[in-house]
Formats: C-alpha cells, sequence, structure tokens
C-alpha cells in the first residue's frame, strides 16, 4: 500500500533527507508499488533493496520519491550519502544523535556504528537509505543485526549477491519523458519536436532536468535546445570521452549546460569548477566563506559576503547543477566528475590544487585537543577525495602526503584502524616515491602506520615500520633526539606485544632518558614513557616497582593534562592492575573504576582501552569473590573486542582465557572449555594463516 497521507497519523518524527521533494517528478509509479510491497511484505526475511542502474537512470530521485510518499509509515527516516565509507559512518554517528543517543563529542564512529546498530535491530519503524554506494562490503557493516525496519540502497553495481534484492531501473516511457518535460518547463511544444527531443535525451531522467533547466533559465523552445543538442553532439563525437559510468546523452546536456552557465555567471561557474574539487559529501556555506583567502583573485568576491554566495548558488541551482540543503550545497556526482573532466588540464590542475590547500587548513587535527575530532571528522571525506584527485593528476604530491597523514592519525585516534592504515600506507608511498625513501617524512608515516599495525595485530610489519622510522632519524637527528626516542617508545610497545619484554624495557629506558633530558620530568612523553616502564615492570612481576613508576606517572599527567584526559585512564588502569597484583584491592578498585569511567567519557561506550580496563576489573572482582559482576565486564570487555576487531581476531584470544579462567573456577567447566577451545581455535588460525601468507 502506498500512502502519500494518513488520517490522525504524523509523519516520521526524525528525518534526515537532505533534499525537498521533486516537485517535477514523473512516472514510477510501478517501481514505487513494487518498492513498498517487497519492503513491507510480511515474509521478507532481509528487508534491504538495492536499485541498481546507470548514473542518471534516476535511482537517487525513486528513493527520494519514496521517502516522502511514505514519511507517515515510517517514524524514522534517514538518508545517508554512502560513496565514501567515512561518510557512511558520518551519517550514521548523526542517526545515532538524532535518535537521542549520548556520546562524547571525541567517540569514535565506528564505537557509534556497533551501538546503533544493536539499537535499530530492536525496533522496526525505520527507513534508511544509503545512496550511492559503490559496493556491498561498504554498506553490510551498517546494516541492523537482525531484520527489523526497511533499508534501500542506490548503486551503478549491479553485483549484491545476499546483501540485497536488486531492483533494476531502466529510463523511462516516451510518454512519461514528454509528460516531464512538459511539466518541468510549462511548455507544450508539438508532439513531435516534444518526442525527438525525448529521444535524444535518451529518456534519462537526469538528462531530462538538465535539458529542462537550460531551457527555462535561457527561454528556449525545444526545437532551439534540440538544435543545440544536434550541434554539440558533433564536438562530442570528434572529442571522445573517457569511461562508460553514464550515457553520452547525459555528458551532451551537461555539456550544454555548463556553457550556458559560463555565458551567464563566470562567477558561478568558477564556484561549480572549486566545489566540484571538494568530494561528494554537503559543502557548508560557512566553509566556502571562510575559503576567501585560499581561492583565487577571480572566485573570492563570490566569498566576500553571503549574499554573494547565495546569489551565485541560486544561479547554480536554477541551472540544477548542486542540489540545495539549508546551509549546504551538493554537487552531484556525475556533475562533479564532469565539471573536473571538461576543464583543461592546466586549469583542472588550479582548481584541484586550490582545494587541497584549503582542506589542509582545514582539517587541524589534534591528537590531545577532542575539540578538533568532531570538524575533522566532517573533512575527513572530503580529504580522501581531494587528496584522489590531486594524486591522480600528479600535482602538489609533498601536500597530498601531508594531508594523508593527517587523516591517518585522525583514523588511527578514533579507532578506525583499517581506514588508517590505508591513509597512511597511500602517504608513505608518496613520500618515497617523491622525497626518497630515507627522508624524515617518511619515517615520521613509518611510526604512525608502525602504531596501527600494533593496533590490529600485525606485530611483525609494526616492528618493520618502527626499524625504519628508527634508522631514518638517527640518521637524520642523531642518537638522542626527541624524534628517535618518539619511535623507540612506540617501538617498545610493538615489542612487548611480541613477548620480548627485556628488548622493550631497552626502547622504554631510552625513551625516558632523552625525553628527561629535553623536556624535563615533567612533560606528558615523560610521563607516557613512564606509565609503559611501569607496565613492563608489571610483566615482570616487579609490582612494587611498577605501582612506583605509575604513581610518578601520574603525578606528571595530572600537571600537564586536564583530569578526565585519556592519558590518564590509561595510567590509572595499570595502576589499577598493580595494586590488584600485590592485594591491594580496594586501591585497585577506586583505580580501575575511575579509569573507566575517565576512558567512557573519552571515547564513548566500545573502545580497545574500555575492553581493556573492563578485563582488568573482572580478573579483580574474580580474586575478591564478586564472581557475577566479573563475568559481566569480562563478557562486555569480549563483546567490545569482537565488534572493533572482528569474531575471529588473535587479539581476541586475551579476552577469552579469563572468562575460561573464571568459568573453571566457578565449576562451570563446559564453558570453561568452550572459552579454551575457542581460543586454541582462533590461534590456530592466526599460524595457518600467516603460513599461507
Amino acid at each position: 500500500m502506498s500512502t502519500d497521507y494518513v488520517p490522525g497519523s504524523a509523519p516520521a518524527s526524525v528525518w534526515g533527507v537532505p533534499f525537498e521533494r521533486n516537485s517535477n517528478f514523473t512516472g514510477r509509479g510501478k517501481q514505487l508499488a513494487d518498492l513498498r510491497v517487497a519492503l513491507s511484505s510480511i515474509g521478507a526475511t532481509r528487508k534491504v533493496r538495492a536499485i541498481t542502474g546507470l548514473g542518471g537512470i534516476g535511482k537517487t530521485q525513486l528513493a527520494l520519491e519514496y521517502c516522502y510518499k511514505h514519511r507517515w509509515d515510517y517514524q524514522v527516516i534517514w538518508w545517508i550519502n554512502a560513496e565514501e565509507s567515512t561518510n557512511i559512518a558520518l551519517g550514521y554517528s548523526k542517526l545515532a544523535r538524532a535518535l537521542g543517543l549520548n556520546f562524547p563529542i571525541e567517540t569514535s564512529l565506528d564505537e557509534i556504528r556497533h551501538v546503533l546498530r544493536r539499537v535499530l535491530a530492536q525496533r522496526h519503524d525505520w527507513l534508511i537509505v544509503f545512496d550511492n554506494a559503490p559496493a556491498p562490503q561498504e554498506v553490510k557493516n551498517y546494516l541492523p543485526i537482525s531484520p527489523a525496519g526497511h533499508v534501500i540502497i542506490t548503486s551503478r553495481n549491479a553485483e549484491w549477491d545476499d546483501t540485497a534484492a536488486v531492483t533494476v531501473l531502466e529510463k523511462l516511457t516516451r510518454n512519461d519523458s514528454i509528460a516531464f518535460l512538459r511539466k518541468r518547463t510549462n511548455r507544450i511544444d508539438p508532439n513531435e519536436i516534444t518526442s525527438k527531443l525525448a529521444q535524444a535525451l535518451g529518456d534519462l531522467p537526469l538528462a531530462l532536468e538538465q535539458a529542462a533547466a537550460v531551457i527555462c533559465e535561457n527561454k528556449l523552445s525545444f526545437q532551439d535546445y534540440l538544435a543545440r543538442f544536434e550541434t554539440h553532439w558533433a564536438e562530442l563525437l570528434k572529442r571522445g570521452r573517457g569511461g562508460n559510468d553514464y550515457p553520452d546523452s547525459v555528458a551532451m546536456t551537461w555539456e550544454i549546460s555548463f556553457r550556458a552557465l559560463e555565458d551567464d555567471s563566470p562567477a558561478a561557474a568558477e564556484l561549480l569548477y572549486f566545489a566540484s574539487c571538494l568530494g561528494p559529501d554537503p559543502i557548508r556555506h560557512h566553509f566556502l566563506l571562510q575559503s576567501y583567502s585560499c581561492v583565487p583573485d577571480s572566485l573570492q568576491p563570490v566569498f566576500f559576503s553571503e549574499d554573494a554566495l547565495t546569489a551565485a548558488i541560486r544561479t547554480l541551482s536554477r541551472y540544477s547543477l548542486v542540489d540545495v540543503q539549508n546551509d549546504s550545497i551538493i554537487v552531484h556526482r556525475l556533475v562533479s566528475g564532469l565539471t573536473r573532466s571538461r576543464l583543461p588540464d592546466e586549469d583542472r590542475h588550479k582548481w584541484v590544487d586550490t582545494a587541497l590547500r584549503r582542506i589542509v587548513e582545514a582539517f587541524d587535527f589534534q591528537s590531545n585537543d577532542v575539540a578538533t575530532w568532531s570538524f575533522c571528522g566532517e573533512l575527513v571525506g572530503k580529504a580522501l577525495a581531494v587528496s584522489r584527485y590531486a594524486e591522480a593528476a600528479g600535482i602538489s604530491l609533498v601536500r597530498v602526503a601531508a594531508l594523508l597523514d593527517n587523516v591517518g592519525r585522525y583514523l588511527h585516534r578514533t579507532a578506525q584502524f583499517e581506514q588508517a592504515r590505508m591513509a597512511l600506507g597511500r602517504a608513505m608511498q608518496i613520500y618515497e616515491s617523491v622525497l626518497g625513501e630515507d627522508h624524515p617524512k617518511v619515517s615520521a608515516v613509518a611510526n604512525n602506520l608502525g602504531r596501527v599495525l600494533t593496533r590490529l595485530g600485525e606485530n611483525e610489519e609494526a616492528r618493520w615500520c618502527f626499524e625504519r622510522a628508527i634508522k631514518i632519524d638517527r640518521a637524520t637527528y642523531g642518537d638522542d633526539d626527541p624524534h628517535v626516542a618518539t619511535v623507540a617508545n612506540n617501538y617498545g610497545l610493538a615489542l612487548h606485544v611480541c613477548g620480548q619484554i627485556e628488548a622493550a624495557r631497552e626502547q622504554f629506558e631510552f625513551a625516558r632518558v632523552v625525553y628527561e633530558k629535553h623536556y624535563g620530568e615533567d612533560h606528558p612523553k615523560s610521563a607516557t614513557v613512564l606509565n609503559n616502564l611501569g607496565f613492563i615492570n608489571m610483566q615482570l612481576d616487579d609490582n612494587g616497582a611498577a605501582v612506583e613508576c605509575f604513581q610518578k606517572s601520574l603525578e606528571s599527567a595530572e600537571r600537564s593534562h586536564h583530569p578526565n584526559h585519556p592519558l590518564i585512564g590509561s595510567i590509572l588502569s595499570n595502576l589499577g592492575d598493580a595494586r590488584r597484583r600485590l592485594g591491594a584491592f580496594d586501591l585497585a578498585l577506586r583505580d580501575l573504576n575511575r579509569a573507566l569511567q575517565i576512558d567512557e567519557s573519552a571515547y564513548g561506550p566500545v573502545h580497545p582501552d574500555i575492553a581493556r580496563d573492563l578485563q582488568r576489573l573482572g580478573e579483580l572482582l574474580a580474586a575478591m569473590g564478586d564472581h557475577d559482576t566479573a563475568r559481566v565486564h569480562l563478557e562486555r570487555a569480549l563483546s567490545i573486542d569482537e565488534q572493533v576487531y572482528g569474531s575471529d581476531h588473535v587479539l581476541l584470544i586475551h579476552r577469552l582465557n579469563p572468562l575460561a579462567q573464571l568459568h573453571r573456577a566457578t565449576g562451570d567447566f563446559g564453558e570453561s572449555q568452550r572459552y579454551f577451545e575457542r581460543a586454541s581455535q582462533i590461534w590456530k588460525d592466526s599460524k595457518q594463516q600467516k603460513v599461507t601468507a
């Protein structure tokens, strides 16, 4: 059943659709009805539909019309731009907050995803649209754990396997094309001419819309537009065009639109050039206004005032070249790509470099300043897109690598480890090719990549990164420079994970001496390495020395950081664990509870550091005889790491073994054996994977 309005009901109370309803939407009645039946069928076990087809065929418009047509059938309707994985994560986090889920500003997007998936699985009154998803693997981890609400995916990719049932969208019927042209332009030209124009445009909704916009803006007849189309068609065939992402008729209608825009408003055209180099994410007005100093002189008048910007955006909207939100514009992916590709190389490089410099200026990630995290989260999709454009063009590559390094640090800090690995890997390749394999910038990226690989449990690869970074920094700065000490400290962490405790201690001791020499004992870096040294002493069963290190580290950290800083949480967690080992249970319980409180405030409910705190609390409570609460903490620790790393990652062994030991201690030998067997299987699988590799 399709319902534009249900008497006595209310439309979706949580509405996250960024586009206005298309008042000129025409046809597609059968597709809309079929989509509703497929999603609402009682027997449907997987209420996920993928709408596929060529660019310009109208996939997004069909999904948009469905949202508006059925807004009374859901309590939650949310739209996510799915072209980039970081966009999906950001859109998902905005939905979580719109649903009233509260997270600290610095909570990682991946942690929010896990929480929201569980929340959505418990209700059925929602619809989520993933628009322009490239492949199943990009969205499958965002689908709720069990079928509940409805999901619509739009994609040019036709292969969705078990993720979704597929609806292949075809072009409009000729009658619908004619009806659209007349409705959109308010013209009643002869049937023969209107049909001929619709045929030339391939009956494609996007081509029809572009043509109609130019016809309206320039007061053309259908015959006039058709004459322009046929004239430029010969040029298109002669020039040729790359790729087959969209039909030729779409390329032609845009070419006519671009030329009309350039004649009508050169300033608006330049705004389009700039915006097309910023990726597919919404671009906020204030971001554009703050771009004044980065753009060429010819574009600065557009950013001089809100009125000037609004006028240029209004012109682009009249030509249907951008979609306008309340405080943002969105450049259609195909418009963006065609705008860049049609520019001469020199001009394209100029605008890509302009966008790159603007993003580099704006992406000011400070690891210890959580106020920068949220803004960088909004920019990360743009940063990745701009870096790709610049890298493909071979321009400003050092700047590209610096941006990717910064993005990688942000992704690492917010527990998006796989994405961080990819960004940092690209940064390293660029620096190596441009600056050489022994440049200090290669060392900096190698150090950051090593930290990510350590988090992922890829310890041999991490060690290689740290050893390489140390070699470069020693040759560049000398043996006792803080650059070398920083890498040595991180290298020590990787060695510790590999079980090389004494080798790790050597790295930490070296780093401590260098830091205290250059910065003094109260510097945050000194506190960090003291924390690591204390942990090594604890591993060597010298818990008295460990407590001494942790207390000194804590005093230093509290002098230089606010009381809820994550470094203080880490130190308290280690201090509590050392005190447990010494039998000081009450002090240990105080320290660990405070550590958990700090880390949940800093990271949200799902983060590896929280799993660490929970496991230590579980082990302490078990020692104190509170086995039931201990089990709750240990099970939550396991659940967090499963969500962060997956269900078969080798790091899960550290969570499974304490649970096995707890169940054995309470006489539940069956559960104990199950946990031990799972840990053993994960260990065997990891060894087999290394042998195969």
